[in-house]
């Protein structure tokens, strides 16, 4: 996996040692690790992305494993007519307000609504708000998904903003209804006294070909999301 993502031996090694030691990583017998499951393979590649100093991976990547998140898609006219109502100044119908409630959010792109369906997502938690995505368990849906329909890797793309906080997982193709996006926030950062404006914005990108290496490299799991 080192190789494939373009990280050095010895750097792979220590991230992957401290992912052991934290608890985040099967342990074997001596020096030696087991074979990665799925979801390690993910935080392998989550800590290669966000860690700053080797030896402390399986701390810096703590905020990331909780790092929840929401469907992002641009809203247009139409997609919400009582919105659109609002939008003027006018008072919709209750029957159209009940029947976009129902809605749940809008997904554009057709691989992410697959993704969405492997997730098992509720629009809204029970007490109505807007339910919540976990980012590793969108990660595993989109590997499944890769795994189980030969969708074209180079479509997905995966990107962490280190500084600010934030993760996304988006999905762009014209054919299959353009650019959907899943956005996930941590609290990586909120403390940090720099502006959110102002502070250099360091980020790591990798596309769907990373994660369809990861797929073929490990075992698909089963009933493992959160």
């Amino acid at each position: 996996m080192a190789e494939i993502y373009g990280v050095p031996f010895e750097t792979a090694f220590m991230i992957d040692r401290s992912l052991s030691e934290a608890g985040l990583r099967a342990k074997g017998r001596g020096r030696s690790l087991p074979e990665m499951t799925r979801r390690e393979a993910i935080i392998f590649l989550i800590a290669c992305m966000v860690t700053l100093k080797a030896t402390k991976a399986g701390q810096e990547v703590q905020p990331w494993l909780s790092a929840d998140g929401w469907i992002n898609d641009e809203i247009e006219p139409g997609d919400y007519p009582s919105e659109d109502y609002a939008a003027m100044g006018l008072e919709a119908p209750q029957e159209m307000i009940d029947k976009d409630a129902a809605k749940g959010p809008i997904i554009k792109n057709y691989y992410m609504q697959e993704v969405v369906k492997l997730l098992d997502y509720q629009p809204a938690d029970e007490d109505g708000l807007p339910a919540r995505i976990n980012m590793i368990d969108c990660l595993l849906a989109v590997c499944d998904l890769l795994e189980d329909t030969g969708t074209d890797a180079g479509h997905f793309k995966f990107e962490i903003s280190v500084s600010h906080g934030w993760a996304a997982i988006s999905v762009n193709e014209r054919f299959s209804g353009g650019y959907s996006e899943i956005r996930f926030q941590t609290d990586a950062g909120a403390d940090d006294p720099v502006s959110y404006e102002t502070q250099i914005s360091k980020s790591a990108v990798v596309y769907g070909d990373a994660l369809l290496a990861l797929v073929v490299r490990t075992a698909r799991e089963n009933g493992g999301r959160s």
